[in-house]
């Protein structure tokens, strides 16, 4: 057997994934596997030294300070410029 984790998972969007078709299967695994998601909520620090991460719930503007034993983060995405504008290179999303 392995270890039981006490997985979060904190991310700005107000979705768990951009594409409903995978956040859809996404919600399964996070219900199977009891992870605790937390939306709207924007990483604003890292404090490496006590392994506390601040984040800004988007809504409230409430700081909230999580301990973390590893932290994953992606910083935010987008489709570039050149590439939104092409309109024979994206879609009316801009992907």
């Amino acid at each position: 057997m392995g270890k039981k984790a006490n997985i979060e998972f904190h991310s700005s969007l107000a979705v768990l994934f951009g594409v409903k078709k995978y956040a859809d299967a996404l919600w399964k695994v996070v219900e199977q596997r009891g992870i605790n998601i937390n939306l709207r909520h924007n990483l604003i620090e890292v404090k490496s030294d006590t392994k506390e991460a601040v984040f800004e719930h988007l809504d409230t503007k409430e700081l909230i300070t999580r301990p973390y034993d590893m932290l994953h983060v992606t910083p935010p995405m987008e489709t570039p410029e050149a590439l939104k504008e092409n309109k024979q290179l994206a879609n009316e999303g801009g992907s």
